[in-house]
């Protein structure tokens, strides 16, 4: 390649590479902040009862909830995958949106079906049954989280499915093929190649999970290492204390993250709306059967808590709620911290990917491609709690606490978003290169010309799901804006975690009316400025 040539290949990198740099940077100056103002780390309380406990809760919780959203996921993979029928392709969107459901509506809806006076203990109670109290603790933490991950792992399971060339399923009913057989020959290899980095990724969002724990737990014996990560923060100030334990729940996200890295690359998930190649074993009774009882256990798992949570809502105190000013300066600064957060994790997400894309594509290293996208793996794996804490430390030198906790939270909300807005767009980068990089070299477009012409037709769509998504779990986050719980950083999803705690429920369910309005507002929009109408 010519010096010119080489040039042109390498300067499109530069935002990304910066991108990297700052996030590696990101993560690492806050943690080497954090241990340097405790003075170094206490390893002794890697082996305090208390912490040894919560280890072992959270691998218990993690494994749990990873495997029965595994299991759940696979199964509506496989009907999903069998099945065509009217509005499929928006049941396919609505398990990738799961994602962006604010943890503590989840939460709301969960308790709502689940417990003491839910809908369950109702409809026992109608034939004479007792209460059963079985909600708080690890049954809770589970279904909190395999109602967030099953879809997630459905989807993932779905493009691996449907990525199956379709001449192995014209094949396979030539061939008389069993449903049993297309399972053992076709179906159980691909999941098998998208398990484990399914799981990794699903393990490592149970185990850093925060919000279901801490309004589920239920008490110090379901407490995980990011619940005593913030206990040492929050209420002891211990900073040797939280730095020791962040790091643990580094390594242990790490080592789920790996399955991740060294599994084979994912199958383009759009794969599993656009394709539509028949199968051997759609019409056997057997799996329409089968298919019947995954869809209704898929319900129960996931449309129960979402219809629980309405329900409960429509008594809501609306009136004397939206006359509150506190209800207003919430939603206030959730706009205020959403919109910067969103905008800055989506531009950083689109550098990593554009710059992933061209090494891949035009310079043939993947080693580096994948390199290149690792920080936000970093940052995932990175207790958001020890991220905020470090860079406050960082920070504090430069202003006042309560000028810092705003700022703060925006970086700390951009960062850990922009992982979900890479996956949104990494694939369709790709894809667009390899479509069009030739060409557009042939014909000298390059830069700001090639964004607009020949990048933003492909891009524009999953820019616009990535910008939305960056938005959504800003305005749903909990956990780091809970931390520093000032007036400051006060946003709808603080403000309904404190009326549930104060057993306001009604101003609760107007609350959640009002967080859920916003962000399925602020979602239709941004995908329909930015990405379009749907054709």
């Amino acid at each position: 390649m010519s010096a010119p040539a080489r040039a042109g290949a390498l300067g499109p990198l530069a935002p990304g590479i910066v991108v990297a740099v700052a996030a590696t940077g990101l993560a690492l100056a806050a943690l080497g902040a954090l241990i340097g103002a405790a003075g170094g780390l206490r390893l002794g309380v890697l082996t305090e009862p208390y912490v040894l406990a919560a280890l072992r809760f959270t691998l218990l919780q993690a494994s749990l909830s990873t495997a029965l959203s595994l299991a759940l996921g696979a199964g509506l993979a496989l009907a999903l995958a069998r099945r065509r029928f009217a509005g499929r392709a928006l049941v396919v969107r609505a398990l990738g949106a799961s994602m962006v459901v604010p943890t503590i509506v989840a939460i709301y809806g969960v308790v709502a079906v689940h417990g003491r006076v839910g809908s369950v203990n109702r409809a026992l109670g109608a034939f004479g049954v007792e209460p059963v109290s079985y909600l708080y603790g690890l049954p809770g933490i589970v279904l909190a989280h395999v109602f967030f991950n099953a879809p997630l792992a459905a989807r993932l399971y779905l493009a691996a499915l449907e990525a199956a060339p379709p001449a192995q399923h014209r094949i396979a009913a030539s061939l008389g093929f069993r449903p049993r057989d297309v399972f053992r020959l076709i179906d159980a290899p691909a999941l098998r190649g998208a398990t484990p980095a399914a799981g990794g990724l699903i393990f490592m969002l149970c185990a850093t999970s925060f919000a279901p724990v801490l309004a589920l737990g239920g008490g110090p014996s379901s407490a995980t290492l990011e619940v005593a990560i913030y206990e040492a923060l929050r209420f002891e100030f211990d900073l040797p204390r939280a730095a020791t334990l962040a790091l643990a729940q580094i390594a242990l996200a790490l080592c789920a993250l790996a399955l991740a890295a060294f599994a084979p690359a994912a199958a383009d998930d759009r794969a599993a709306v656009m394709r539509e190649s028949p199968r051997a074993d759609a019409g056997a009774a057997s799996t329409r059967m089968l298919d019947a009882l995954v869809f209704a256990l898929a319900g129960a798992f996931v449309l129960a808590p979402v219809a629980g949570a309405v329900a409960t809502s429509l008594g809501g105190a609306f009136a004397a709620t939206y006359a509150d000013p506190a209800f207003w300066r919430a939603v206030a600064t959730s706009l205020a911290i959403a919109v910067p957060s969103g905008l800055i994790a989506t531009g950083a997400a689109l550098a990593l990917a554009r710059a992933a894309t061209r090494l891949h594509v035009r310079l043939a290293r993947p080693g580096w491609a994948s390199a290149m996208t690792q920080p936000a793996a970093l940052i995932l794996a990175v207790p958001p709690f020890a991220l905020a804490t470090g860079l406050f430390i960082l920070m504090r030198p430069f202003g006042a606490p309560s000028a810092l906790a705003l700022p703060l939270v925006v970086v700390v909300n951009a960062a850990s978003a922009m992982p979900f807005a890479l996956r949104a767009l990494a694939a369709a980068s790709r894809l667009n290169a390899e479509r069009y990089d030739r060409l557009a070299r042939s014909l000298g477009v390059s830069g700001l010309t090639r964004l607009r012409l020949v990048e933003w037709p492909d891009l524009r769509r999953p820019l616009g799901l990535a910008l939305a998504t960056a938005f959504a779990l800003s305005l749903g986050d909990l956990g780091v804006a809970a931390l520093f719980g000032t007036g400051e950083t006060t946003t709808l999803p603080v403000l309904l975690y404190a009326y549930l705690g104060s057993y306001q429920t009604d101003r609760a369910g107007a609350t959640m009316v009002a967080l859920v309005a916003l962000i399925v507002a602020i979602f239709v929009a941004t995908e329909r400025l930015i990405g379009g109408e749907d054709e």
